[in-house]
């Protein structure tokens, strides 16, 4: 997998965990930080929300460590189309 304009420690993340993780993207040149978007199926219980946005590389990887299987509407809607495919 070619990750573009992401820090090392992030693209060994989305390598380790291609079934969770989506995208990610660096929008730091911005001051937006980074974006962890997750796969359906998981969630970042902090903000109960489907991405991790943090600052600093330190901060996602922290955050990474919380998320937890998600089984909201959406996720299993979307869950249930791809294993029909």
């Amino acid at each position: 997998m070619t990750h573009y304009n992401i820090p090392k420690t992030l693209a060994t993340l989305w390598d380790s965990h291609p079934d969770q993780i989506v995208d990610i993207t660096n929008e730091t040149a911005d001051g937006s930080g980074y974006w962890v978007y997750f796969a359906p199926g998981w969630i970042y219980p902090r903000g109960e929300t489907h991405f991790i946005h943090e600052d600093t590389v330190a901060e996602c990887l922290a955050g990474f460590r919380t998320i937890k299987r998600c089984t909201c509407a959406e996720c299993q809607r979307i869950i249930s189309r791809d294993h029909r495919s």
